[in-house]
């Protein structure tokens, strides 16, 4: 068996050569542009998706909770209840957090649209730091 060894300078070059090619071409953009945003829709898709199923966990968990509220309320108190609604108020204030990040992320990825302008800008930017001719600096972009 042998053992092929590179250099890290030609994988890097390699990188730096095909990134220029596929990606760092302005006739590039407009597919770009096209990918990013349909990406962007399918994931604020998914994140609706996952919205909708936590909002109708929490509202079966609400009932849950009012359900054993009304039970302790009715004089029907036991060790069991308590821990069972302990429970569910944890669940409850899990799936809050869940959902109130999911909103803001979903809010985020909404507002962001990609123009062929904003990846042009981009684009300048990381062909200026290809041109330097060091991986590193492509990278740390």
């Amino acid at each position: 068996m042998y053992i092929i060894r590179i250099k890290k300078y030609y994988l890097e070059e390699f990188v730096l050569i095909d990134l220029e090619k596929h990606v760092l071409n302005y006739k590039a953009i407009p597919d770009l542009s096209k990918e990013l945003n349909e990406r962007l829709k399918a994931k604020y898709n998914d994140n609706h998706e996952m919205l909708i199923n936590l909002r109708n966990k929490l509202d079966k968990v609400n009932k849950e909770i009012e359900n054993i509220l009304n039970a302790i309320m009715s004089g029907i108190v036991n060790n069991m209840l308590k821990d069972k609604l302990d429970e569910l108020e944890q669940v409850k204030l899990n799936l809050d957090l869940k959902i109130n990040e999911l909103s803001i992320e979903s809010n985020d990825v909404d507002s962001v649209d990609i123009t062929e302008d904003k990846l042009e800008v981009c684009l300048v930017s990381l062909k200026s730091l290809y041109l330097l001719g060091t991986y590193q600096n492509v990278k740390s972009l």
